[in-house]
């Protein structure tokens, strides 16, 4: 049993590592399938709860630099659950999904940058 959590910059790089790779998977079948768009949208919207009771709580200790980042990857995050949910909300085409799977990765490869830089930091 797990009763250690992972801290809230590390547990939103991983949700968007993992993001990126699934809407990467989506873009190449040319879909995205209802089932990967509810768990993306559950996963990012989770990430970004955390990582906004993190900034809550800890911005006036960071770093300008470090507060940018991490609350880019915030917007990201939620950005990528709202692309997400789009799918769910509206029937679309498989070639409107493959589109909106590609805005996914490049919104989840650009959290990626911005969380690695945060978490880089931190751990230093």
């Amino acid at each position: 049993m797990q009763t250690e959590r992972t801290h809230p910059v590390t547990n939103a790089l991983a949700v968007a590592r993992a993001c990126a790779e699934l809407a990467l998977e989506a873009e190449t079948e040319g879909s995205f399938p209802r089932p990967l768009a509810t768990s993306v949208l559950a996963a990012a919207n989770d990430a970004a709860a955390r990582l906004k009771v993190f900034l809550t709580t800890y911005a006036d200790t960071l770093s300008p630099d470090l507060a940018h980042r991490s609350f880019q990857a915030h917007s990201d995050l939620a950005a990528i659950a709202q692309f997400s949910g789009l799918v769910l909300t509206y029937t679309s085409t498989p070639r409107d999904g493959a589109y909106l799977a590609k805005i996914v990765r490049h919104t989840a490869n650009h959290a990626v940058d911005c969380l690695s830089h945060v978490e880089e930091v931190i751990y230093l």
